[in-house]
């Protein structure tokens, strides 16, 4: 995935590529964050480019048009891109499945690999609409969780109901990416590591950090392990 960097202002730039079927919504989505307002638009040719800036962080919007929906798209709509959100109309039961079909494409592509993954399932408004989990039922999102991190919010491209709760998401991502993991796990096939090895593991924040030895123990190691159990809760082991 590309880079990320931060203004001077300090507000965290993020890359967001936003894609759909025709007539999904991505458009009013779009301006309805920007301007707040409903604004009448035809069908995207090419991509509209937009900045929003929310919370401490600055979103760079590529609202790419449901025509482009056959891959492969250029390259560069994936540089520094952190997130992908995929827009689907609830209402067109039919083309879900077709909406799958370039999710999985899409998300295929190496440079989006690691990208946070946001589906708005949007037109919630209208009577016939599947709910999320249909939607994330049929698009096949549970298959996704163990490889990448995704959510599925219901939406409305006209009231504005859950686009921010939806950025939200991203945002509360976005900053625990940056942090250290609660969940750690170390394998060691030998002799316990140096201590400046375990200087670097941020080990406080370790909740279910393992250790292995395959060597007998020291005094020193015996010691060591007793500390790591009793005082942060790690799990020693050995063979």
């Amino acid at each position: 995935m590309g880079l990320s960097f931060t203004k001077l202002s300090g507000r965290k730039e993020i890359g967001i590529l936003m894609v759909g079927l025709d007539m999904a919504g991505r458009t009013t989505i779009l301006y309805k964050l920007k301007r707040g307002e409903v604004v009448a638009t035809g069908a995207t040719i090419g991509y509209n480019l937009e900045t929003l800036e929310y919370k401490n962080m600055s979103f760079t919007f590529w609202d790419i048009g449901g025509q482009n929906n056959r891959l492969p798209l250029p390259r560069y709509y994936f540089q520094n891109i952190e997130a992908v959100i995929l827009v689907v109309d609830s209402n067109d039961q039919d083309r879900v499945v077709d909406a799958r079909e370039y999710l999985q494409k899409l998300l295929s592509q190496d440079e989006l690999k690691h990208a946070l993954l946001l589906v708005f399932a949007n037109k919630q408004d209208l009577p016939n609409a599947l709910t999320a989990a249909e939607i994330a039922d049929k698009l096949g999102l549970h298959s996704l969780l163990h490889r990448r991190n995704c959510f599925i919010q219901s939406t409305c491209a006209i009231s504005g109901e859950g686009l921010y709760e939806g950025l939200d998401w991203i945002c509360n991502n976005i900053v625990n990416k940056s942090k250290p993991s609660s969940t750690q796990k170390l394998i060691c096939l030998g002799n316990l590591p140096s201590a400046s090895y375990f200087d670097t593991l941020n080990l406080f924040h370790a909740k279910d950090l393992i250790l292995i030895f395959f060597s007998k123990f020291s005094p020193s190691t015996f010691c060591l392990c007793l500390y790591f159990q009793r005082c942060l809760h790690v799990n020693c082991l050995k063979t």
